[in-house]
């Protein structure tokens, strides 16, 4: 009986709370990347999860997260996790009828959305495409947006609120909800390429021996090396260039439950140059 988040960020408060946990890159290359460690991601998933529960939301619960890949993305996954309610990442880029049938199919409580995202120069009404996916949601009881774009959106009485003002009056201390091995962490969803799209669940025992079996196969590749690997010169870092709605993405945020000192590279976009450029930069090792 254990929290996922306990081991992702409680454990290294006392030793490794000054390190990075996520570094993110902006949008704009020009813009300085926002470093977060692990002291202030357990404030901000503290936070996260106590707005969730002032909104109702509960172990159990289903949360459609429709975000691009900025900060809150995992931030949102990780208090999703700490209070027991179960996470639906959403690609941001489905069109409203892709979003409908996944938040109909496992009964979403409540989307977790952005006023919009960039897509090089150009940006993507995200609430637009959620306002639209809604109509046919009856089960959906709030909307909670943040702000990427700084765009002038339709926010609805009663339902929709910006996600900030919310987390500024929450509390950091939210103590994690006791899990069970098969209790449901998140469900991802097929693509519906050869059909109607199907939600797999994944469970806490499912996510966790996943990432051992990661961890011990990379433990034997480095005892069967012939040379020994050099020690790092600084905090290893770990580039997610996959999506959080791909399975390997979203196993990729509870890495650093057994990594510990890794930070999590969150790119704004998949670019072979772009990834070799971070590689460079942050000292990448691994991918």
């Amino acid at each position: 009986k254990l929290n996922i988040t306990e081991n992702c960020i409680d454990r290294h408060l006392t030793t490794r709370g000054n390190k990075t946990a996520i570094l993110f890159e902006p949008n704009n290359p020009e813009e300085k990347p926002e470093h977060i460690t692990y002291n202030e991601l357990h404030n901000r998933v503290n936070k996260f999860a106590n707005v969730l529960k002032k909104k109702g939301i509960k172990k159990g619960d289903r949360v459609c997260i429709y975000l691009p890949m900025i900060p809150e993305l995992a931030i949102s996954v990780l208090a999703c996790a700490r209070i027991g309610a179960i996470h639906s990442v959403v690609f941001a880029g489905f069109s409203s009828t892709a979003l409908a049938t996944r938040i109909n199919d496992s009964d979403c409580k409540m989307v977790i959305t952005s006023d919009g995202s960039y897509r090089g120069a150009k940006t993507i009404d995200l609430k637009g495409i959620v306002d639209k996916a809604l109509e046919t949601c009856e089960g959906v009881k709030n909307v909670l947006v943040a702000k990427r774009i700084e765009a002038d959106i339709t926010m609805k009485e009663g339902r929709d609120e910006w996600l900030q003002p919310l987390l500024d009056k929450a509390e950091t201390t939210c103590e994690p909800e006791v899990m069970d091995a098969e209790d449901p962490l998140f469900i991802l969803y097929t693509s519906g390429s050869t059909g109607r799209s199907k939600g797999v669940v994944s469970s806490n025992l499912a996510v966790v021996s996943a990432l051992l079996s990661w961890e011990i196969s990379l433990q034997v590749w480095m005892m069967v090396r012939e040379a020994p690997l050099d020690p790092p010169k600084q905090q290893p870092s770990g580039l997610l260039a996959v999506p959080l709605f791909h399975v390997s993405g979203s196993h990729a945020v509870f890495l650093m439950a057994f990594r510990a000192q890794n930070k999590l590279v969150l790119t704004r976009k998949w670019d072979p140059a772009e990834a070799a450029r971070l590689i460079e930069k942050e000292q990448i090792s691994s991918f």
